[in-house]
């Protein structure tokens, strides 16, 4: 039995994120560059600066986020990597916190976090990170109405 499978096709249930993979990276380019953009030194949102400062002083906590990163397979549909490090990931969620949605002729990414987050929750660690209760406790601080 053969599937024929388009390279640029990537099953996505529920419709939160683009089905063209390529929409999918655009939006991610796009995002990292306004990020890159503000600079290293951009004000972080109060649940950013926790977070930090729990990953900086939870061994496991670092690792389970240090290795989701890592452990993000080298193989297609993850052409391009979009996430190189904890401090990235960090300044692209303080990026969704802090600006509003925009409107995209392209694919439309419903849930941004999930875009950044979505090749690393797959992973071994990724699982067990967003399984930590020292990690979803900070969740939903996150959420704009509860802060």
């Amino acid at each position: 039995m053969t599937i024929n499978a388009s390279s640029d096709r990537v099953r996505r249930p529920g419709g939160w994120l683009p089905e063209r993979q390529d929409d999918l990276e655009e939006w991610i380019a796009g995002h990292r560059e306004r990020v890159e953009a503000r600079g290293e030194d951009a004000a972080l949102h109060p649940v950013i600066v926790e977070f930090k400062e729990l990953i900086a002083s939870d061994p496991v906590v670092r690792l389970y986020m240090t290795e989701m990163i890592e452990q993000v397979p080298k193989l297609k549909p993850y052409r391009k990597r979009h996430l190189t490090s904890v401090d990235q990931m960090l300044r692209l969620i303080n990026e969704v916190l802090t600006t509003a949605p925009e409107f995209s002729e392209g694919g439309m990414v419903t849930t941004p976090l999930t875009a950044i987050l979505d090749w690393t929750m797959g992973t071994e660690a990724g699982f067990a990170a967003h399984r930590d209760p020292r990690i979803i406790a900070i969740a939903p601080a996150s959420r704009p109405h509860t802060r």
